[in-house]
């Protein structure tokens, strides 16, 4: 499809190729050479205060954080392969801030202290 800009400049798109509701408003953003339309207040990452959401998981009553686009968290979504591979990745992170354990803390004798 061929799309022909008018005398303002603006383009029309036809909404069953756009895959929305007539009126509906759409989000335009530009991705590197594309040009992305979402519905409006689908896209775009959500504030913080709307990323903690109630839910349930595993039959329990959860306090979760969404990812920045509203996506569920990993632990919902991931098999277990990539979940394991996500933690060896995580374990192998170096981790420089705050202090390491001394080891005369991991003795027998003063982890009862």
């Amino acid at each position: 499809m061929i799309l022909k800009a008018d005398e303002k400049g603006q383009l029309t798109l036809p909404a069953e190729l756009a895959q929305v509701a007539a009126n509906a408003e759409v989000e335009v953003e530009r991705e590197g050479d594309t040009i992305v339309l979402r519905p409006a207040g689908s896209g775009g990452e959500l504030p913080e205060e709307k990323r903690w959401v109630h839910g349930v998981y595993k039959g329990r009553r959860v306090l979760k954080r969404l990812g920045p686009h509203g996506e569920p968290p990993l632990y919902e979504t991931a098999t277990a392969s990539e979940g394991a591979d996500l933690w060896r990745d995580w374990v192998r992170e170096s981790r420089t801030e705050g202090p390491s354990i001394p080891l005369e803390a991991l003795r027998r004798e003063e982890i009862y202290d």
